[in-house]
């Protein structure tokens, strides 16, 4: 559901996800290899599926990531292949 609050998909939800993810890869992997490996978005048919791969994009572009975010919707399948291929 969309709306106000940390119990509902909005923006600042998803901002503060993506930091949260951004932040453990860089611990994980090393700050250098995790923005260089980059990372893959992509969005489907959902409500505000778009917007919400957009700000995902921005949080981890903000952090020097490499990002490809795919321009239209996309099933599955095709995200895997674009981060298999990556």
């Amino acid at each position: 559901l969309c709306g106000a609050g940390f119990s509902r998909m909005n923006s600042v939800v998803v901002a503060q996800t993506t930091q949260g993810l951004c932040a453990y890869a860089e611990a994980q992997l090393g700050v250098e290899v995790a923005r260089e490996r980059g990372v893959a978005i992509g969005y489907d048919a959902r409500a505000n599926s778009d917007h919400f791969a957009r700000v995902a994009a921005g949080v981890f572009a903000s952090h020097g990531w490499r990002v490809a975010l795919m321009g239209e919707r996309c099933p599955t399948p095709l995200l895997a292949a674009a981060v298999q291929a990556n």
